[in-house]
């Protein structure tokens, strides 16, 4: 704080995965014993709706940690700001603190416990999709007194890599905010390129109600021209679509960590979920390749990229889909030591990894940023090696002589 004393607020926020819970009955007899919060909600309701958060994409286990973690958090927050008053000798004594990630159980308390200009930034779940499931949990915030701002997901770093866009989800969520008092936004994400027509429409949402659509239309005559209007609308609507799909049925498909590819070598087809998604790329690429040629070199290059992004997108699920393959012939070679199964896993490991090569080149011609750069660099360690590697292996198992 002595380090930015013009800051108006800083953010400190709960861990993401939550220690001390052990605590969790100390802390809130504490806070209890200070602020009546048992008079708002029992600690007994707060663990049985945190267990019965059984849509969280973080899972039940992670719920309850989450539920009886942050009360020891909020405590220590107590403590060190209100009680021993930790900002008084700094350069910035006035300053405000805004309290990021609070279990949605722990809602009804927040008011009563944060000193006047305290705000509180929740983010519920991970993606849009999941809390428009559940949008009554919004309902339970306070918004009279303590301002509350939700975060929003432009681009999940669990479903990674490939093209995103929740306009629609996020559009949906800004009503529920409004209707609720709620002060606003702040967004995440860990690949901007995609979110341009997304920031579009949230830039006039921000200010007055407003729908997607003119968001969207705003954006592309903008840069692209009146033509292109009707199709990269089309085009955003499937990529929107398989967004939501991705969100709430495959989370977790291009996380980009070690294994990102390895986990789908298994001896089973891709899933439908994914094979949608791609047929959806597939229909939104259609509709961007038949833009007519915008007249500004930014209309060019914003075309330009759309189709490089939903060309590597579709290239990635192809990817994955060779991987199924080629590990189903593997698992029938384990299972009978059959030589014309290997030869199959290795002819479909050899096409996956051409595949890898282009699709990974394809997206390094649209590259906009260090973010685009960083995920190329990610999937060169996550998925080329990583076939390079198994294709060495499986060409390793042959026969000396066939070799």
């Amino acid at each position: 704080m002595n380090a930015y004393p013009e800051a108006d607020l800083y953010a400190v926020g709960m861990p993401e995965f939550r220690a001390w819970a052990g605590l969790y009955q100390e802390a809130w007899d504490r806070l209890d014993a200070k602020y009546g919060i048992a008079d708002l909600v029992s600690l007994q309701t707060v663990l049985e709706r945190a267990q019965a958060r059984t849509s969280y994409a973080g899972g039940v286990e992670r719920a309850v940690q989450e539920a009886k973690g942050d009360p020891v958090a909020l405590y220590f927050l107590d403590t060190l700001f209100v009680e021993n008053q930790a900002l008084s000798g700094s350069e910035n004594a006035a300053a405000r603190l805004i309290v990021v990630g609070v279990a949605e159980e722990l809602f009804p308390i927040v008011a009563r416990i944060f000193p006047d200009g305290w705000e509180c930034n929740p983010y519920v779940d991970y993606t849009s999709s999941h809390i428009l499931r559940r949008p009554e949990v919004l309902g339970r915030a306070d918004t009279s007194d303590t301002p509350w701002f939700l975060c929003y997901t432009l681009h999940d770093d669990n479903i990674g890599v490939l093209p995103q866009l929740a306009t629609g989800t996020l559009a949906r969520l800004t009503e529920v905010l409004c209707d609720g008092g709620w002060s606003g936004f702040i967004t995440r994400y860990w690949m901007p390129s995609d979110h341009d027509p997304c920031l579009a429409y949230l830039a006039k949402a921000a200010w007055a109600p407003t729908q997607p659509e003119d968001g969207y239309r705003t954006q592309i005559r903008a840069v692209c021209g009146d033509d292109a209007v009707e199709s990269m609308l089309a085009a955003y609507a499937e990529i929107e679509s398989v967004t939501g799909r991705l969100e709430l049925e495959e989370l977790g498909v291009a996380f980009p960590v070690p294994g990102m590819m390895e986990k789908h070598w298994q001896p089973k087809p891709m899933s439908d979920v994914l094979a949608d998604v791609r047929d959806g790329y597939r229909r939104a690429l259609d509709s961007v390749q038949g833009v007519p040629e915008p007249a500004t070199e930014v209309g060019r290059r914003t075309i330009a990229y759309w189709d490089g992004r939903l060309r590597f997108g579709i290239g990635y699920l192809d990817v994955i889909d060779g991987v199924h393959r080629a590990a189903t012939a593997y698992a029938a070679f384990e299972s009978a030591r059959d030589r014309p199964a290997l030869d199959e896993a290795i002819s479909e490991t050899d096409r996956t990894f051409d595949e890898t090569v282009r699709m990974l080149n394809t997206f390094a011609s649209v590259v906009r940023n260090a973010s685009d750069r960083g995920a190329i660099a990610t999937m060169d360690e996550y998925v080329y090696r990583f076939l390079k590697g198994k294709l060495a292996t499986l060409r390793d198992q042959r026969p000396a002589s066939a070799a």
